[in-house]
Formats: structure tokens, sequence, C-alpha cells
């Protein structure tokens, strides 16, 4: 416990009592989601642009659907994740009002551009919300 305190301070005796499972901080189970977002991981890597299409039609559809439970929440972005067969991962977002097939579709093929002849293996889709709640309306300030 000593060199645990020597390395990160005060912190020491929380980290070790949170080692056997204590932890007297107030349990929070109210959270506001930030994002809503749905990927699949193909079973078979892929590289046409064509196939990606087809994967992110089906992906769009259920996005849409999870999107019901909260159309309560502002969309403020879209974003498209895409990871290679060697494990490297790109994202594209872009800022939005809206859940878009077409906008998801331009993210993809800028996406795309950044494979280098590298092949498919996940691709994501994913929705950030405004952390402004529904209710605050932006307004414009007068200059004078």
């Amino acid at each position: 416990m000593a060199k645990l305190h020597t390395i990160v301070g005060k912190f020491a005796n929380s980290l070790y009592m949170r080692s056997f499972g204590i932890d007297q901080r107030a349990l929070e189970t109210e959270r506001v989601r930030k994002s809503l977002a749905i990927e699949t991981t193909l079973a078979e890597d892929i590289e046409s642009i064509e196939q990606c299409r087809q994967i992110l039609a089906d992906l769009y559809s259920k996005l849409k659907q999870r999107l019901t439970k909260h159309a309560d929440r502002n969309i403020a972005k879209q974003t498209v994740k895409i990871k290679f067969a060697d494990f490297q991962q790109t994202t594209v977002d872009v800022q939005s009002n809206d859940c878009n097939e077409d906008i998801f579709i331009e993210l993809l093929q800028r996406a795309m551009k950044r494979a280098n002849n590298r092949k498919v293996r996940l691709i994501g889709l994913s929705l950030g919300f405004s952390t402004q709640k529904p209710t605050e309306q932006h307004s414009q300030l007068a200059l004078f």
C-alpha cells in the first residue's frame, strides 16, 4: 500500500478499497445518452464499395428503428466507422440535424478512400446527440 501511495498519492486508499469491491460512492443510475450506434463485424472481409453500401443500408434501417426510442433527442452529427482487415480503423463524421442515409453513404465513400486496398471487416454507423435538452432552442443574438 505504501508503494501505491508513492505512485498515485491520496487516491491509493480508494484504489486499495475498490480492489476488494468496496466503494462508498453513491450509485448513479441516471445518465444522458450521448450517442446511438450500431455496427457489424463481418464473417468474411469485403473490399468493394457496393458490398459496403449494402451493409450500410441494413445497418441504417436498424439504426432508424432504434432511433424511435429516442425521438425526443436532437441529432447533432452522423458518423461512419470502418475497421479494416489489419484492425486499423477510420471514422468520418459530419454535423447533421437528421438521420440521413445519403449522408451516411457520402461518409462511407470518404472513409473508403482511406482503405488503401485493404479489406473491410467492420462497418458502423452512429448518431451523436446534442448535449442541450430538446426544449432548449437556439436563437440568434442581436448584434446591436
